[in-house]
């Protein structure tokens, strides 16, 4: 290796150890205003994060509790079950058909899934989990008896998408802290980790065949009660 090599690969590890040094000290002053701020779950991620021990880590319904955006989003997706699984508006025209014209005393088994991201009004939700989402999926048991439907089911609720039962703690592209992190992961001074969390509930819910006020000859399903089950 001549001088001139051996001199630019000593610029080259003296700018890196620069750099490293402007992360480490990035990521300390946000961890400390974490911690100052009490948002207990971003800063804790953000010391897995730095630890690089990577891997996964599931959330305690403890944790979870002080996220109430995440409360939100599964009360959203409950409603869209209500309104729209449930009455046979959906997107699958099996779902529709199969309570629609279903028969009196026949069952009919469907599932159905809702995604949606979680709103962040509040700091603390956006810096623990960034742009994540929850996605619920449901298994439920139809039956009709006159001009009632009886559904029962479970849904469960988790963070992620329908592609993945998790989301990942990293900084995109864009993110605020994308070059301090991808800066220490090339160091093996950061890694990201998968953030899990899961939780199944119950719901029985009763409808009614009513006239389509647009088609007298045919029936339409209104909602009459819907009761959701304790959350575990």
């Amino acid at each position: 290796m001549s001088f001139l090599d051996s001199l630019l690969d000593g610029i080259g590890d003296a700018a890196d150890e620069v750099g490293a040094a402007w992360s480490r000290g990035f990521f300390d002053v946000t961890q400390s205003a974490f911690d100052l701020l009490g948002f207990r779950t971003a800063a804790d991620n953000l010391r897995r994060y730095r630890s690089g021990v990577g891997g996964d880590y599931t959330y305690s319904a403890e944790e979870m509790a002080g996220h109430p955006a995440y409360d939100d989003s599964i009360d959203i997706n409950r409603s869209r079950f209500e309104s729209t699984t449930f009455t046979g508006r959906t997107r699958d025209d099996s779902i529709n058909k199969g309570l629609l014209e279903l028969g009196d005393g026949q069952n009919f088994q469907f599932s159905d899934h809702y995604d949606h991201d979680i709103a962040y009004s509040r700091p603390s939700t956006y810096l623990a989990f960034g742009r994540s989402g929850v996605h619920s999926t449901g298994g439920f048991d139809a039956q009709r008896a006159g001009d009632r439907l009886l559904v029962q089911g479970r849904v469960t609720n988790r963070l992620g998408s329908r592609k993945d039962d998790f989301e990942t703690f990293d900084f995109n592209e864009g993110q605020p802290g994308h070059y301090e992190g991808t800066t220490l992961e090339r160091r093996g001074q950061a890694r990201p980790f998968n953030m899990r969390y899961s939780q199944e509930q119950d719901v029985n819910a009763e409808l009614r065949y009513v006239p389509d006020p647009r088609n007298p000859s045919r029936s339409i399903l209104t909602l009459v009660r819907s009761t959701w089950g304790p959350i575990r």
